[in-house]
């Protein structure tokens, strides 16, 4: 990032919008690299007005700190004759005609004009417009150059948190082994640095040292801070692939993946895998596969909630989906859980309630999945992708999701997620005993051969993995107020018997999905 700043700067870059919550640390790089070039250094805000972070720099005349009106900070830089760069904080209010700003027009004219004159000018004097968010009138899209500062990485983090340690005297406080300390960081990853110092910090107050098991209330810690985003959830793990019955073809081509983000599959020159779309009726097991790949892979796991993407205000969609983007980049190898994809984009070619908000999200992330070069896998879920209008001959088929993002290129693979034929869910049931300590012998071939009925006749598909579980769950409750005795096969069968499965109540749907998916995506099952 450093290098990059510093070529924009040499290139007489006179117009800048950084992008980050980290004035601390942004103020350090430019302190590097102004200190290199021998450039002045200045912030702005409409508190304190211009501060000189190079002191007796010698440049001159310096900036009137008391300059604290937008207008005047700009001529301030106007008549500045040195080579400099000003870092001016919260001007994006300042220009933001939408929310913010009555004289935001006035304001904008005087820094066009000004960009104008500076790339004319024989020195070398760059604005650099710093702002948390990012909310760009479109009369300045042209003339400045969006920078996303990126969130710490490893190395970054590490030596802030080292740096934090030995500032505050806990050296002695500090009981971690060193591969604890790399766990520690790495449990860091996705926070900036002074979230990450607070995250610490808390620890010592709460306990007065930083011991080995003191690492998983970090990652607490961690796992609130990403929730407060509103749009990205850290989820916890408990599912495994044990837990999922039948998806045979699916489970093979994970297992296949899970190496390739070992060194030895980068030294091989194996691409990391971009990502999976999971299609399937409801309750087959799409949001648990999701859970089962984060443990199997032993990576974390992020969900993405796109339904709270979208804001009020111009500009505030895309910069959640930004911000959630730069989240699961900054703590990968990661898995990114898009859950319901088709409730979020289904049919955004044809939205125009939203001024084309939802098409710019949708346009934002998938430009991302495309050239993403950072290992995020995504795992997306869709319930619904196809509607059919008319009968027989007459009969039109509609795809609901953009053809653009089923393509490959976008995701490794589409796989189709049908409901559970006999021996999957034999294997269900087989899977649901063990997880409700059933211990009386049932009889899982009858519970099989009972629980599967005719779709479209063509098929013995029939009760999903929610609803045998829900069977289940039911069958305990009567046992247990059957004077607590241990639930039967009779039991179940009778609860199931007394249930009317999703393949009867949504067959002409079920019908639809599985002849949209026919020769479009990959069976996840075997047979």
């Amino acid at each position: 990032m450093i290098e990059q700043l510093r070529t924009q700067l040499k290139a007489k870059t006179g117009l800048i919008y950084l992008s980050s919550f980290e004035e601390e640390r942004i103020e350090d790089d430019f302190i590097k690299i102004c200190t290199q070039l021998d450039y002045g250094l200045y912030t702005w805000d409409l508190n304190t007005g211009f501060k000189e972070l190079l002191q007796d720099h010698y440049k001159s005349p310096k900036p009137n700190e008391d300059a604290k009106m937008p207008d005047e900070a700009l001529q301030e830089i106007q008549k500045y004759q040195g080579d400099a760069v000003f870092l001016l904080k919260d001007f994006q209010r300042v220009v933001d005609i939408e929310r913010f700003a009555e004289g935001a027009p006035i304001i904008i004219r005087i820094l066009r004009n000004l960009v104008r004159d500076l790339r004319v000018h024989a020195k070398n004097k760059s604005i650099v417009i710093l702002s948390p968010t990012v909310n760009i009138p479109e009369d300045l899209e042209h003339d400045l150059t969006l920078i996303d500062f990126e969130l710490p990485d490893y190395q970054t983090l590490r030596k802030s948190i080292q740096q934090f340690i030995a500032k505050n005297r806990f050296e002695k406080k500090t009981k971690l082994t060193q591969e604890n300390f790399e766990k520690l960081i790495k449990s860091m990853q996705g926070l900036t640095t002074v979230q990450a110092e607070r995250a610490i910090a808390k620890i010592f107050v709460k306990h007065g040292k930083l011991k080995d098991h003191n690492i998983e209330e970090a990652l607490l810690e961690k796992k609130q801070i990403i929730s407060k985003t509103g749009i990205l959830e850290y989820i916890k793990v408990r599912e495994s692939m044990d837990d999922i019955g039948g998806l045979g073809s699916l489970k093979k081509w994970l297992e296949q993946r899970e190496v390739a983000f070992t060194e030895s599959a980068k030294n091989y020159g194996l691409p990391t895998p971009k990502g999976i779309l999971m299609i399937g009726v409801q309750g087959v097991g799409k949001s648990l596969t999701a859970k089962a790949v984060s443990a199997k892979w032993n990576l974390p796991l992020v969900r993405l909630d796109v339904g709270r993407v979208f804001g009020s205000h111009v500009g505030e969609s895309e910069e959640k989906i930004r911000r959630a983007i730069k989240i699961a980049e900054a703590i990968s190898p990661c898995i990114l859980w898009i859950d319901e994809l088709d409730k979020a984009f289904a049919g955004v070619r044809g939205q125009q309630g939203d001024s084309g908000t939802s098409a710019r999200v949708f346009g934002s992330l998938l430009t991302w999945m495309q050239e993403k070069t950072k290992p995020v896998f995504i795992v997306a879920t869709a319930n619904n992708v196809v509607r059919f209008f008319g009968k027989g001959k007459n009969k039109i088929q509609e795809t609901l999701l953009p053809p653009e993002l089923l393509r490959k290129g976008r995701f490794d693979e589409l796989f189709f997620l049908d409901l559970p034929n006999k021996d999957e869910r034999r294997e269900i049931f087989k899977i649901m005993a063990r997880k409700y300590n059933l211990t009386k012998d049932l009889d899982f071939e009858l519970l099989s051969d009972n629980s599967g009925g005719m779709v479209s006749g063509t098929k013995d598909l029939g009760f999903g993995g929610a609803e045998i579980e829900q069977i289940i769950i039911e069958a305990m409750y009567q046992a247990f107020y059957d004077n607590e005795r241990s639930v039967t096969t009779d039991d179940i069968m009778l609860c199931m018997n007394e249930t009317r499965p999703l393949y009867e109540l949504m067959q002409e749907e079920i019908d639809n999905l599985r002849s949209w998916a026919n020769g479009r995506t990959r069976p996840a099952s075997n047979n």
